[in-house]
């Protein structure tokens, strides 16, 4: 999502090696492949994702980009849980997708068994209440606004992916810049 949009540059600087090639969302144009697609296939051959859970969700696929990607992938839904996801409904049914991107791209390592390196800011430590305001010591882009609905949206997908059993032991993030 835009709320880290810095931190990716960031990472992909200090990850890249002349053995390891990091890419981020801002690599990956639109050539006529709808994102998810193109999200699946790199993460499919990746040697592994870093997954920052903050406070917003981001965009969301279409929904028939998600029929499209569980036609693809039958045993996905099944696998990373997806119906836990979306409120006792079918994905299949859905017009609108409620897991994000840069969700799906988490689900969709652990499907794949991709090592998932989860990052997660401190106000996810816990359910975050109504009065719950983002943590100074977190740096965040400058537009970026604070969104209750999403925050617990990602609340719920930070335990889900623990379930799925990443994440067990993940680094809350601070700046140390």
């Amino acid at each position: 999502s835009t709320e880290f949009k810095s931190y990716r540059g960031e990472i992909k600087t200090g990850l890249t090696t002349d053995e390891c090639i990091v890419k981020v969302q801002e690599d990956m144009p639109d050539h006529g492949i709808k994102l998810l697609e193109k999200l699946d296939r790199y993460i499919s051959t990746s040697a592994g994702v870093v997954h920052i859970v903050g406070l917003s969700t981001g965009k969301h696929p279409t929904g028939s980009e998600v029929r499209q990607l569980l036609e693809d992938h039958p045993k996905l839904a099944e696998m990373v849980r997806i119906e836990e996801l979306v409120s006792g409904k079918s994905v299949t049914e859905l017009d609108a997708c409620p897991i994000s991107y840069t969700q799906w791209e988490a689900l969709l390592a652990s499907y794949h068994r991709v090592p998932l390196f989860v990052f997660f800011v401190p106000e996810l430590a816990s359910a975050p209440a109504a009065d719950t305001t983002a943590d100074p010591s977190v740096k965040r882009e400058s537009a970026w606004c604070m969104d209750h609905a999403q925050a617990t949206r990602q609340y719920a997908h930070f335990l889900h992916i623990k379930q799925l059993g990443h994440g067990r032991t993940p680094v809350p993030m601070a700046d140390s810049r």
